[in-house]
């Protein structure tokens, strides 16, 4: 069907148009919520694509555009349609902050533009192990064994691993080079229950919630990115305020969780 629609809408036959459409699966790629298979499917579209974008794009026009979304880069690297040299990398080192960590998560495409040392500084860093280093890069989430749990509410799991670490419920997911989430980069720091809301694992996040952590109004933004509604009817059950209706109302149209952005407006609409 998509295909189709891309045909019917001459899409293909324009350079503009297709960096419009890049641009839609880009912001996609980088906000909607990552259902399963989430990016195997956003990579058959490229792929269905590739022949149009070395036909209509330069190599300076895709990195451009897919600079932000590591995941996709470095998919576009592998199938050669992106080339990546010395002068690409500084650029990016540049351009990206500490967090995106632009050497560690591309390292073995970097790792020639270095000195032997410069190698083995990153490598003690990541404890790099290439088969499972490119692994998690394809994932592209916090490879930590809490948020992976998290991620997939193993609740059961959870809880034991907090009864045996002694892990506070308020304290702070760790950084990992792996993460590709922009909104997730962007925070300075996410807590355990801030995590399980961007996931929507509503189990881990109940428990977190009856055992006293606290409920603040930080949590509607990462809520909205799970695109759980059970979870968004909670928080509001539990009466956390809104600090702003624009925000997360413009948070739920970055993500294209239409519905949401139906329900806010329609909320708005009655607090009024």
């Amino acid at each position: 069907k998509l295909i189709l629609s891309i045909s019917n809408q001459k899409i293909l036959e324009d350079k503009e148009e297709i960096k419009a459409f890049l641009q839609l699966i880009l912001s996609i790629s980088n906000n909607h919520y990552r259902v399963l298979n989430f990016f195997i499917k956003i990579k058959k579209i490229i792929n269905y694509l590739k022949n149009y974008l070395k036909q209509f794009l330069s190599n300076s026009e895709l990195i451009d555009i897919f600079r932000n979304n590591k995941v996709l880069l470095l998919y576009l690297i592998e199938i050669n349609i992106i080339f990546i040299d010395k002068t690409n990398f500084n650029v990016f080192l540049i351009q990206n902050d500490k967090v995106s960590k632009y050497d560690h998560f591309f390292y073995p495409q970097y790792k020639k533009f270095i000195t032997k040392e410069q190698q083995e500084e990153i490598e003690k860093e990541i404890l790099y192990t290439s088969d499972i280093f490119n692994e998690k890069c394809h994932i592209g989430e916090n490879d930590s064994y809490i948020c992976n749990l998290i991620r997939n509410d193993s609740i059961d799991k959870f809880i034991s691993f907090i009864n045996q670490t002694n892990i506070s419920l308020s304290s702070q997911i760790s950084k990992s080079v792996f993460e590709t989430n922009s909104f997730l980069l962007k925070k300075k720091d996410t807590t355990l229950i801030e995590y399980a809301a961007f996931f929507g694992s509503i189990s881990i996040f109940k428990y977190l919630m009856f055992n006293n952590v606290k409920l603040t109004n930080s949590l509607w933004l990462y809520a909205i990115h799970s695109n759980n509604a059970e979870l968004i009817s909670l928080i509001e059950e539990n009466k956390v305020d809104i600090k702003s209706y624009n925000e997360i109302i413009e948070e739920s149209i970055s993500c294209h969780h239409n519905n949401l952005t139906d329900y806010f407006l329609n909320n708005t609409a009655k607090n009024k």
